[in-house]
Formats: C-alpha cells, structure tokens, sequence
C-alpha cells in the first residue's frame, strides 16, 4: 500500500492517525511525495524511515517530511489508546516562500540534512497539540478559510522551529550548565544596546539569577561579574578609541547608569581614567 494513494491532491490536508490506522497491521511501501509532512503522535509503535534515517514513534514524537524525501511506515501497533494527526501541504500553500531552499532556510527541521523527529516534552507536546487541534476544527468546520488555517500553520512552524532551535543546541553541549554559560556570555558579548545586567540575562534565559550564577561559575570557573566587567571594559576601550561619545553616553552604553560609577569602574580596571585613556591609550 502507498501512501501517496491516501493523500488528497490538495495544497492542505490534516487528519486524525486513528481514522486511518487504528486496529490495523499495516505499512506503507517507500513513497517519494511532493509535500511536506508533519505527523504527531502517543501510544503507537510505528517504525517510520525517512530518507537514510530510521525511528520508531512510541510516545509524543513529531516527525518532519520535505519534498523529494523517500519515506515508508510500518505500523506494528495503534491500539484504542493511540493518538495523532498528520498534516500535510504543498510548497505553494505558503505563499511568501518562493522555493524550497527558503522553507529549509526558514524551518530548518525541514532540511534533508537534519534529524527528521523530535521528542517533545509534556509542555511542549501540549503547547504543539493545541495548535494543531485548532487547525483540525478551523479546516473541519470552514476549509475554505484557507487564510485562518495557514495562519495556524504559520504559528505552529514557528513553535517546532523554536523547540528544535533548543534542542539542537542543547545537544552541542556536555550539559544544560554549558549552554547557560555559552548563553550568557554570547548575549553580554553580542549585546547591540546597554550590556545586559545578571538579572535581564537570566530573565532571558528563563532561569533564576542563582542558577545563572551556579552554571557560569561551575563552567568557566569566573562569576559571571567577571564576565561583565571583562566585556564593559571591552566596549568602553573600544568607545573611547573609536568615537567621540560623551562619557555619560559611554556610561550608559556599557551598563553603568551613572559616569561617576564608570569612570570609578574604568580606574580601578586599568590604573588610568577613561579621559586620560583617550587622551593617551595604553594597551592591557
């Protein structure tokens, strides 16, 4: 059986797994299709290959399908307990993407290249099936509003390219301390505006300052202070050298609210005031 002859030929399409596998053994020869899938799904043994990469879907796996991928399924279990949709549309569906490379470039979980699943956790597995289950009602009730359904969609590619985007850097470090230390620093060192204080980085972490402090400490072996002040020192020199702002504008443009407290700040890292830095710079 192929899964191409249950598809409609539709640029949008979304059902529930149950309609078409519950009680069934079956499987679903390698098919090459021309849409792109998404599927989720609970309580199932499902063994699907997409491409050169093979996974079994038990329990809140979303799965990620391009076109021109070569897939096959083979269910071996979807009792009365199993869940799940699969949605499918074609690239013209979303209409402000020209080609194929935008869709990997903006939704990268859509790249060949790319682990096809994820495993999601309750949070996120709730937060993915609300969207998709006002997909199905808006297309169930109303699938002319084509509209009102790929806006959902929209959103709901956004939410998956989030989670992947943590995942994905989660599994480039040794452990979650790491990526909040490499986190932390990259927004004190990439900041456009003011350096970012201890609290707006943990704020934009999601984490409490103590657990910011402990991971950065236990990963670099320097409080994140350190790290601060080694990059206000950074911006301030660079300022000084490179431009002619005020220090008051200095002041604020490396996170200190008052000149007095940065000028202080800036003598007692280098020995030297910032106005007799410009004036005559030394290294260090």
């Amino acid at each position: 059986m192929g899964m191409q002859e249950e598809i409609p030929n539709t640029a949008f399409h979304i059902f529930k797994l149950e309609d078409l596998f519950k009680g069934k053994n079956m499987s679903f020869s390698a098919y090459k299709q021309d849409f792109f899938e998404l599927t989720i799904g609970g309580n199932q043994n499902v063994k699907i290959r997409v491409g050169t990469d093979t996974f079994t879907a038990f329990e809140d796996t979303i799965s990620f399908t391009s076109p021109h991928q070569i897939a096959s399924w083979e269910v071996n279990e979807f009792g009365e307990d199993a869940y799940g949709f699969m949605i499918l549309f074609r690239l013209e569906y979303l209409q402000d993407q020209a080609d194929l490379s935008e869709i990997h470039r903006a939704y990268p979980f859509f790249d060949l290249q790319t682990s096809p699943s994820l495993i999601l956790s309750e949070s996120q597995k709730n937060e993915i099936w609300q969207i998709i289950d006002r997909i199905y009602c808006e297309y169930q009730n109303t699938p002319e509003h084509s509209k009102l359904i790929r806006a959902y969609l929209y959103v709901l590619l956004e939410k998956i390219n989030q989670i992947y985007k943590v995942e994905k850097r989660a599994l480039s470090f040794g452990s979650r301390a790491e990526q909040i230390a490499y986190e932390f620093e990259s927004m004190v060192a990439n900041s456009a505006k003011s350096i970012p204080s201890i609290a707006a980085c943990a704020d934009e972490l999601n984490i409490s300052n103590a657990y910011l402090v402990e991971a950065v400490k236990k990963t670099t072996g320097r409080p994140p202070t350190a790290i601060i002040s080694h990059y206000q020192l950074l911006r301030a020199k660079e300022l000084l050298l490179h431009t002619n702002a005020t220090l008051h504008s200095i002041a604020e443009l490396v996170g200190f609210t008052e000149a007095s407290n940065f000028a202080s700040f800036f003598k007692r890292q280098t020995g030297i005031t910032p106005g007799a830095f410009r004036e005559k710079p030394v290294t260090g």
